[in-house]
């Protein structure tokens, strides 16, 4: 069986239940840059979920679809202001997604390779689990580092060309990549999420364990 299927986990907001802390992160850069400009407090709060949740590489597109009086140095503040912030101190203050550690040790009881994509850098990643006692439980981890999810889904077909990808993630660009099966995490009902993965004809799950209860039923079936 372990090697019919691959869980492939997200890591921000599925495993790492920092979501709001990263949101509000993004939310104060942005106020610092464009708090002169006379903008209503809704559009802070969209362009921070568009730049997290709906981010498809291009940061300046969205704050000019948002901020059309921006200015070229002012993206290039905010850009800049995003990379200093203390991401290793928000890591650290963050917990486990309820749930989520019961579905890494059932899946591994079962023999299924389990393998984290994300675009945090892999030294958050590591210490994260390192201090959850959960690096044990992953083949491997891909990071920013190692570029493009797209490239980390390759990788692992390459690895294994005839297994099955499950991928769990609660990001809208990630539900376009090349995985067998997509489970879209939205834990906080949020309606644009839920909207956007419906469009993309994706089945939404509002709790892990809902998830880990497909994933289990995929495994027996294949």
């Amino acid at each position: 069986m372990e090697d019919k299927n691959i869980l492939l986990l997200d890591f921000d907001g599925v495993i790492a239940d920092n979501n709001d802390m990263a949101i509000g992160i993004i939310r104060k850069c942005l106020e610092e840059i464009y708090g002169h400009y006379q903008i209503d407090s809704t559009v802070f709060d969209d362009l921070s979920q568009d730049l997290y949740y709906f981010n498809t590489g291009d940061n300046a597109a969205s704050i000019k679809n948002r901020i059309p009086q921006t200015t070229d140095q002012e993206i290039i503040d905010a850009e800049k202001l995003f990379r200093g912030q203390d991401l290793a101190g928000m890591y650290e203050k963050t917990e486990m997604v309820q749930g989520m550690k019961e579905l890494i040790e059932t899946c591994n009881q079962k023999g299924i390779k389990i393998y984290i994509s994300s675009l945090a850098h892999k030294p958050f990643i590591q210490g994260f689990l390192e201090r959850n006692n959960l690096r044990q439980y992953f083949t491997d981890l891909f990071g920013k580092e190692d570029g493009k999810k797209v490239g980390h889904i390759q990788k692992i077909r390459q690895d294994y060309p005839e297994a099955k990808i499950h991928f769990v993630s609660d990001g809208i660009a990630d539900a376009k990549e090349k995985a067998d099966y997509f489970y879209a995490y939205v834990h906080d009902n949020n309606p644009r999420r839920k909207q956007a993965f419906a469009d993309l004809g994706c089945q939404i799950y509002g709790n892990i364990k809902e998830i880990q209860d497909k994933l289990i039923v995929a495994f027996l079936e294949q």
